[in-house]
């Protein structure tokens, strides 16, 4: 099997309502956590183009085939396999940690970035 080739020199232009580049100057750089300026891979574009065709969204469920993945790559990556069962589906890195600073942090706790920084503002949460 030959190996993909994927395009990392073309980048997309700054455009659209994204927050990363909506409130920098022209020549500033954002410094963004997991983020890549880079354009999609054809299989990402392709599964959303197939998904545009349904043309009907709603309230989903994650499928089991998401944790297989997840436990795959995990064993693949850390030669160690979670169950299934373990893991978690989170939309970002900051809903996975509020998801899970409940067992691990000791209450009350306050992330100081992303939604967590406006919580800081609200008097109840002082």
């Amino acid at each position: 099997m030959a190996e993909k080739q994927y395009d990392f020199t073309h980048v997309p232009k700054r455009q659209g309502n994204s927050i990363k580049w909506g409130v920098l100057k022209e020549k500033e750089l954002p410094m963004w956590i997991a983020e890549m300026d880079f354009k999609i891979a054809p299989e990402i574009m392709a599964s959303m183009e197939e998904k545009l065709k349904v043309a009907a969204f709603g309230y989903e469920s994650v499928p089991a085939e998401y944790y297989k993945a997840v436990a795959d790559w995990e064993e693949i990556e850390h030669r160690a396999r979670p169950k299934e069962d373990w893991c978690v589906f989170a939309s970002g890195v900051v809903p996975a940690i509020y998801f899970c600073h409940g067992p691990a942090v000791h209450q009350p706790w306050r992330p100081n970035f992303g939604p967590g920084a406006r919580l800081q503002h609200v008097l109840l949460c002082h």
